[in-house]
């Protein structure tokens, strides 16, 4: 069981089974559940703006339901698996007007993998000799913003 926790803009997707997890006292809100049984457990949970597959959390209201992959992805077998479709049900769902799913939220996922923000090397020029006595290298860095 997880207790005090918050459960944010993920993508939970499970084909048969009984349940991923049981929560206590935990904030469980934008994320994309198409699983046969989401959510064993919810003790005084706060469960909201969810894209639900069936009714299992049917007693949390705030919620949406009868999310498919098909309904809701654009695609289930290429490299940008998650990414919603124009038409998504999870388009605009979250608490923020934003998006459901990994790719809301306010840290959203990038395909490239490389986190927002994050400083990375675009491009790295090392000559092969010295002039002058320097070695003068080229190094350019960019941020992920989108």
């Amino acid at each position: 069981m997880s207790k005090n926790c918050t459960i944010e803009n993920n993508v939970v997707y499970n084909n048969g089974g009984s349940g991923i997890a049981q929560f206590d006292n935990s904030t469980i809100r934008n994320n994309i559940l198409i699983a046969d049984y989401p959510l064993n457990s919810l003790n005084t949970c706060i469960v909201t703006n969810n894209v639900v597959k069936g009714d299992a959390i049917s007693s949390y209201p705030d919620n949406i339901y009868g999310a498919t992959m098909a309904n809701t992805f654009i695609d289930d077998v290429s490299a940008d698996r998650y990414l919603l479709r124009d038409d998504s049900i999870a388009k605009g769902q979250a608490t923020d007007g934003g998006d459901c799913g990994a790719f809301g939220g306010t840290t959203p996922y990038v395909l490239s993998g490389i986190p927002v923000n994050m400083p990375h090397f675009v491009n790295v020029s090392i000559p092969s000799s010295p002039t002058d006595g320097k070695l003068n290298i080229k190094l350019k860095i960019a941020t992920q913003n989108e």
